[in-house]
């Protein structure tokens, strides 16, 4: 697609690792676009990637308090839990150049 010479509004990654590796290949070929991806790990703040946060420890919580409540004979709910954008340079910055 590349060499067709697809042009991209944006990417949008499953994973922070898929969108950092995204970042270093269209760099290498001097495409810049906006990406974003998911899951907020430690890598993503230091590379300026911007991310979706989906609040991992109230997850885990949850997900952890629900098994409980099944072994116990206890009812349980299922629940939603709310997630966030977190902007940072690799979408900032393209939108900052191109306004």
């Amino acid at each position: 697609m590349l060499k067709k010479g697809f042009e991209y509004d944006g990417i949008f990654c499953a994973s922070d690792i898929m969108a950092y590796a995204a970042m270093k290949f269209l760099r290498g070929l001097n495409i810049e676009v906006p990406i974003v991806g998911y899951d907020n790990i430690p890598l993503s703040e230091f590379v300026g990637l911007s991310t979706i946060d989906q609040n991992i420890i109230k997850i885990g919580y949850s997900a952890a308090q629900a098994v409980d409540n099944i072994a116990n004979g206890k009812d349980t709910i299922s629940m939603v839990v709310p997630s966030k954008l977190i902007k940072r340079q690799s979408t900032l910055s393209f939108i900052q150049k191109h306004i």
